[in-house]
């Protein structure tokens, strides 16, 4: 039970999987949207990627300023989400061409389209189609301004999860060792009588 009294499924129910709602591109701007999540009992969201992006409209038109404000709405729509406790996950990113389904015209390849979505809008994480190429843009990390990435060594997860294997190696041998001496007294014990 958490702070407030109430249960918490990630602390109290951990074998429970936390849950995100896919959110298809028809529901993400509805007036009630906010309203219905937040009665949720969900981790997460996972907005069509074009919830986030400008419409194909204002992509084609090239009015910097309406693809400047609609950038904005998908910031103001990620931090909305991160202020109820969800984490955001956009679905899907392919390599292919916009036709489908792939890098949107807005970008000039999947790598940039990734940074746009980790560093302008600071997802959480992503489903995509280019499981290396999502992790290699999300490990890189983004530099002071948030809009272009910068690889920086520490934000890679991989060195800790190292550490930890060893670190359960470890436990693991000091666990054998420990049964192995029980087993053996046990076993002199049980002889003697």
């Amino acid at each position: 039970v958490n702070v407030t009294g109430e249960e918490d499924d990630e602390v109290d129910h951990p074998w429970i999987p936390p849950l995100v709602l896919l959110v298809p591109e028809s529901m993400c701007h509805l007036e009630t949207f906010w309203f219905d999540v937040e009665s949720l009992h969900i981790s997460g969201l996972g907005p069509n990627k074009n919830c986030l992006l400008p419409s194909p409209n204002v992509i084609e038109s090239n009015d910097t300023v309406a693809i400047a404000r609609a950038k904005r709405e998908a910031q103001e729509w990620v931090a909305k989400a991160h202020s109820i406790r969800l984490a955001v996950h956009p679905y899907t990113i392919k390599l292919e061409t916009e036709e489908s389904g792939g890098v949107p015209e807005l970008f000039s390849s999947v790598e940039e389209e990734l940074r746009y979505y980790y560093c302008e809008l600071k997802i959480d994480g992503i489903f995509s189609e280019n499981i290396a190429v999502a992790q290699m843009i999300g490990a890189e990390g983004c530099d002071s301004e948030g809009s272009s990435p910068v690889v920086d060594k520490s934000s890679v997860c991989i060195k800790e999860e190292r550490n930890l294997w060893l670190f359960g190696v470890a436990f693991l041998a000091i666990g054998a060792f420990l049964a192995a001496i029980v087993s053996t007294y046990i076993t002199f014990y049980c002889r003697k009588e």
